[in-house]
């Protein structure tokens, strides 16, 4: 008795959807890599613009709700600090860029100063092999010179490196996707 494959327009959809979406997410990861500053720069203006929509949103229900709901959520407050911070993104878009990478520098350069010192210490100790650790150290340290001192040029560069990790992450999707949909149907070809 031949059961046949009812499900077949199913996995069809579902891989023709699949590949859509990571056409898309090829598409973003080409354009991270194609042109990295305006990719943060558009980044930058979304996370504004969400802000805004959630602050608007959280002054809006202070004044529609209950004062009791109000006063517990701190609806008003708020939502005008998000509405605050949505503005300033839009107007100083490069400040969050600066700032992260500035922090990530600082972090990596303290990083990089405490693995100099547990080199020195293994060497101390008698491991031969301290030098390795001297030199992750010292590329700690280099990295947080770097994003200390270039925080828009280590952010570029990031960008890029993403765009390219969505690009093949994309490939890969789609390939199992239609891999997927083949052994389906070979699976159900003879039911």
């Amino acid at each position: 008795m031949k059961l046949g494959f009812r499900n077949g327009n199913a996995i069809e959809n579902r891989t023709r959807d699949i590949i859509i979406g990571e056409i898309i997410v090829a598409l973003a990861g080409l354009f991270m890599l194609i042109n990295p500053e305006l990719a943060l720069t558009v980044v930058i203006y979304l996370m504004g613009i969400c802000l805004i929509v959630i602050g608007a949103f959280r002054v809006i229900s202070y004044f529609r709700n209950d004062i009791r709901g109000g006063i517990v959520t701190m609806s008003l407050a708020v939502g005008l600090a998000l509405i605050t911070g949505g503005i300033l993104l839009l107007v100083f878009p490069l400040i969050p860029t600066y700032a992260m990478f500035m922090i990530l520098g600082g972090i990596l350069i303290g990083g990089g100063f405490t693995k100099i010192q547990m080199a020195y210490d293994v060497k101390r100790l008698g491991d031969e092999r301290w030098w390795i650790l001297l030199i992750a150290s010292c590329a700690s340290l280099i990295m947080g010179i770097l994003a200390l001192f270039n925080p828009f040029g280590v952010a570029v560069t990031l960008t890029m490196v993403l765009g390219c990790f969505l690009i093949v992450e994309s490939a890969i999707d789609i390939y199992c996707a239609l891999s997927f949909k083949k052994k389906v149907r070979d699976l159900f070809k003879d039911v």
